[in-house]
């Protein structure tokens, strides 16, 4: 008689808090990190007044280093997917990415 495969998947109920969904834009993102979790800080840039940078801090998300792994994987994944749709994202002038990543140099702690 063949084995029956056993299903391991479980249903997930999503809970939406009473008050609702937190939503926030972000078109800044700040990253600091300690040995046991990932803390980024998402804001936005909002202007420049007689040479000051306004920056208005959204939201900060920790997140231990097993959740950084997976989160950097999707995204990975979702930014291809949308490349491989919308064509190649082109990135500001400003962003150089022929020098090697030097975490030391790109991350804020």
């Amino acid at each position: 008689m063949p084995e029956e495969k056993k299903s391991t998947s479980i249903e997930v109920k999503r809970v939406e808090p009473q008050e609702g969904i937190f939503f926030a834009y972000a078109n800044q993102i700040e990253v600091g990190h300690t040995a046991f979790d990932l803390r980024i800080a998402f804001g936005e840039l909002l202007g420049i007044v007689d040479g000051k940078l306004t920056l208005e801090q959204r939201v900060q998300v920790t997140l231990p280093w097993l959740q950084a792994k997976l989160l950097a994987r999707l995204l990975t994944k979702v930014v291809a997917k949308f490349e491989e749709v919308n064509g190649p994202i082109k990135l500001p002038k400003m962003v150089d990415l022929s020098e090697p990543f030097d975490p030391e140099k790109e991350v804020s702690s």
